[in-house]
């Protein structure tokens, strides 16, 4: 039989969920991290699962997501992790170093984040600077109040 005819009856969550409860988790989550965008898009379809094992420490998982450079999928999962597991300050940073695309996941994830981990008004500043105007007027009911001169600059 062809690999298509074999694979064709699959259920890919019952074999995701079996990976989790058979092999060490961390290695799993290291490894669809490191091994494509479709393992990494894996991972963050099944985060829950992995967030739900005992094997598997909330502080570890983010440590690795971050230390493979996918701060975007921490950030659009920040809700599941349990507190003091993530570092939000470093989180909210490393989005900001990222230029425009970490600008952008960081407000439209910003409501996750404890107060005070994120410089709002730096944030709205940057996202006027590289052109996120838009991206920033949808998202600002998740801003504290923005700078007067960001929002003389908003567009109406």
């Amino acid at each position: 039989p062809r690999i298509g005819e074999l694979l064709q009856d699959r259920d890919p969550e019952a074999d995701m969920d079996r990976m989790i409860k058979e092999f060490d988790q961390a290695q799993l989550a290291r490894n669809l991290l490191e091994s494509s965008r479709i393992g990494q898009i894996t991972l963050a379809k099944n985060l829950d699962k992995f967030l739900q094992s005992e094997a598997l420490d909330h502080g570890e998982l983010a440590r690795i997501i971050m230390d493979n450079g996918r701060e975007d999928i921490l950030a659009h999962h920040l809700d599941k992790f349990q507190d003091g597991a993530v570092d939000h300050a470093r989180l909210a940073q490393d989005l900001m170093n990222r230029g425009s695309i970490g600008a952008e996941i960081l407000a439209k994830n910003l409501d996750k984040f404890p107060y005070g981990a994120v410089d709002h008004a730096l944030l709205a500043s940057r996202m006027m600077d590289t052109g996120l105007e838009r991206v920033l007027v949808r998202n600002l009911d998740k801003f504290q109040e923005p700078p007067a001169d960001v929002r003389d600059r908003l567009p109406t």
